[in-house]
């Protein structure tokens, strides 16, 4: 995150989507959610911005 602030990243845009996921709630295309494969498989992947992305795997 301390990254994330120096290069002017919008932190709260970050939270904002974990908030929606932790909730159950799917996210807006514009985010181009996705799952991914090989190694990574059984984990998502979601843009915050076309260079910034959050991987992250859904437990139930």
């Amino acid at each position: 995150m301390k990254l994330a602030k120096k290069q002017h990243r919008y932190i709260e845009e970050v939270f904002a989507v974990i908030n929606r996921l932790a909730n159950g709630e799917t996210l807006e295309a514009k985010y181009q959610d996705h799952e991914l494969s090989g190694k990574y498989k059984g984990t998502r992947e979601c843009h915050i911005e076309p260079d910034w992305l959050l991987v992250y795997e859904i437990r139930r």
